[in-house]
């Protein structure tokens, strides 16, 4: 009985440490992405906890959108 528990363990390990040493290099290829190809307003939120100081702690959120220009730069917030 323990030498299937053992031979279980080794294989499942052996399966998650090839996942992780392939799934970097499936992701390395150049898709083309660059400063001149993020362009034009995104959303964005946030959430989680503020921790100290003590008199402001607690939950925290937030939303707001971010303007690209295609040169690196961001555009600022126009009223």
């Amino acid at each position: 009985m323990k030498r299937i528990t053992i031979g279980k363990t080794f294989a499942i390990a052996a399966a998650a440490a090839l996942t992780l040493s392939i799934a970097p290099a499936a992701k390395a290829d150049n898709k083309g992405c660059s400063n001149a190809t993020l362009k034009g307003t995104f959303v964005h939120t946030a959430s989680g906890f503020e921790t100290a100081p003590p008199s402001i702690a607690g939950p925290l959120v937030g939303v707001g959108t971010d303007t690209f220009d295609g040169n690196g730069g961001i555009r600022p917030l126009q009223c």
